[in-house]
């Protein structure tokens, strides 16, 4: 039950936002984010293009929850995924083949045991499943001379850097 939230605002192409010149005369599929100069899409959490549920569990929007105004949250809560969990799906474009940074926010969620980990999955493309930690290691909770501990009190959030190489094009 990790809460997942994305910040600030969107272009999207099905909203009639200014388009980037990469994308000049280039059609997408409704709901593609589009990157813009200089290399960002920002993807509102609420603006995922398909959802789906896992044994009666399911991503769902809690509105005015986040520093962005809204974040997702697997309900109902206490259950544990490993590879085949509830899911949603975003879909972007970018201009050209190269290495990208993916960056997560999370509300600072803390683990449930002393050395535990709260976890996230990524698939690109269709492609196999990479699973993350977004708890650091050294992380010791409620140690208020822990920097990992305090970052994420200080801040209200934890964040994740995610290396991946896309080629030119629309992913999911």
């Amino acid at each position: 039950g990790t809460f997942a939230e994305t910040m600030l605002a969107s272009i999207d192409t099905e909203f009639g936002k200014k388009r980037p010149l990469w994308a000049e005369g280039k059609s997408f599929p409704k709901g593609t984010y589009l990157m813009q100069e200089p290399g960002v899409i920002a993807i509102d959490v609420a603006d995922f293009v398909t959802k789906t549920e896992k044994d009666g569990a399911a991503y769902e929007l809690l509105t005015g929850y986040g520093r962005s105004g809204d974040a997702l949250a697997v309900l109902p809560v206490g259950r544990y995924y490993h590879g085949d969990g509830p899911s949603v799906t975003y879909r972007f474009a970018v201009p050209k083949t190269e290495e990208y940074m993916l960056r997560f926010y999370f509300a600072p969620s803390n683990p449930r045991e002393l050395n535990g980990s709260v976890c996230f999955g990524l698939k690109l493309d269709g492609g196999s499943e990479s699973i993350y930690d977004i708890i650091p290691e050294g992380f010791r909770s409620g140690d208020c001379f822990n920097g990992h501990w305090n970052q994420g009190v200080m801040i209200n959030m934890r964040e994740k850097l995610v290396p991946i190489s896309l080629t030119e094009g629309v992913h999911t």
